[in-house]
């Protein structure tokens, strides 16, 4: 997946060949190319004017360019990352090894991380002072966002594969139990539901008062309200 820099001049992606190319996205022109130690299959995210990308052999990197010295940091996890989440300067990173990685994105150090069994599914969230991020076995964990400490549990009807999106204090998902729920973190209760015509397991978006997503063959609206 590409990702576009802050101000939408250059946008950035990996290749099979284990590239990362810069690209002036108003005519598609090469600015620079450059080597990384694998292939890139999350959408790159930005910090401090670096692009911080994720690769298959573990390896995140905070780069501002094709030199070595052009390089912000470098670390790497025991499993590979999956979809990158950044919220308040801090890097949130589910990864093979079911755990669930907080890295501060300037520096790349890292903040604590924390072990959730089964395993980390999708794209965590983070609303206020927590995070919350979902499990394969139908569980959305809400973490204290300084510390990783468990705060509380919301259990689902099924596998949640895509991850998480936020509107205000609710969290919003779908299952494979052909629901689409929305938590209410400030009361620690579901909010509401919608049940659907198939399994859900697009990563929700919000925009215009408005969650969005995918379910099998259709593609849904729902005014959030």
């Amino acid at each position: 997946t590409p990702g576009v820099s802050p101000d939408g001049s250059v946008l950035y992606f990996g290749t099979a060949d284990r590239v990362l190319h810069a690209v002036d996205a108003r005519n598609g022109d090469r600015i620079w190319k450059r080597e990384v130690p694998g292939e890139m299959r999350q959408e790159p995210l930005f910090s401090d004017g670096a692009a911080i990308v994720a690769c298959d052999d573990g390896t995140l990197l905070a780069l501002k360019g094709p030199r070595p010295e052009d390089e912000v940091w470098r670390l790497k996890p025991d499993g590979t990352p999956g979809p990158l989440t950044l919220a308040n300067g801090v890097l949130y990173v589910p990864s093979a090894d079911q755990v669930l990685y907080a890295i501060d994105a300037s520096r790349g150090a890292l903040l604590w991380k924390r072990a959730l069994s089964p395993g980390v599914s999708g794209r965590a969230v983070r609303i206020g002072g927590s995070v919350g991020v979902a499990t394969r076995d139908g569980r959305v964990h809400f973490l204290d966002a300084g510390t990783g400490e468990p705060l509380w549990t919301f259990d689902a009807g099924g596998s949640i594969q895509g991850g998480l999106a936020a509107a205000g204090s609710l969290v919003l998902f779908g299952s494979d139990d052909q629901t689409f729920y929305a938590v209410d973190t400030n009361l620690r209760t579901l909010a509401w539901r919608l049940k659907c015509k198939g399994k859900i397991r697009s990563i929700p978006a919000v925009g215009e008062g408005s969650v969005f997503f995918a379910c099998e063959d259709s593609l849904y609206a729902v005014e959030l309200n």
